[in-house]
């Protein structure tokens, strides 16, 4: 398990090296973005709460047509930090913009686990991401990617 501030950086490292690209912070934040998907990641580090965070946009502001299923899920999500089973949907009312994020404490990352929570969270954000952009006509559409697509488009 990790246990010292400066782990933070061997966390990217490890991340960087499983997609074969240099990350490092800046400011306490690291950008991972995937052009072809239109899907970026912002990884925090909070060191004196021994904490890291992934944010991800959904949307800019709140859709006026938010369907009843979709909120319900969203809430059903809001579960997840109480019990650290995953990330949930907030909305920033400062910044008018809806995140999926994740907080996880840094003592419960292994090294090695913190590529997967990375790509599991970004499976996450797009699924909200293409469910928020659907219409009538692609509601039953299964369009969504595996989190093996979404890796294989950060490598390229």
């Amino acid at each position: 398990m990790i246990s010292s501030k400066e782990s933070y950086d061997k966390l990217l490292e490890v991340l960087g090296k499983t997609l074969g690209i240099k990350l490092e912070f800046v400011d306490d934040s690291c950008n991972l973005q995937i052009e072809e998907l239109d899907l970026g990641c912002c990884i925090r580090k909070f060191e004196n709460e021994e904490r890291i965070v992934l944010l991800g946009v959904l949307a800019k502001g709140l859709p006026d047509d938010l369907k009843y299923d979709l909120v319900i899920d969203f809430l059903s999500s809001a579960i997840n930090p109480l019990y650290k089973s995953g990330p949930t949907v907030a909305y920033d009312e400062d910044d008018d913009v809806l995140l999926a994020y994740v907080s996880i404490d840094i003592k419960d990352i292994e090294e090695n686990e913190f590529p997967e929570i990375v790509e599991e969270f970004m499976v996450f954000e797009k699924h909200y991401r293409d469910r928020l952009s659907e219409t009538p006509d692609t509601a039953d559409d299964s369009s969504s990617s595996s989190a093996s697509e979404i890796i294989g488009r950060i490598n390229n």
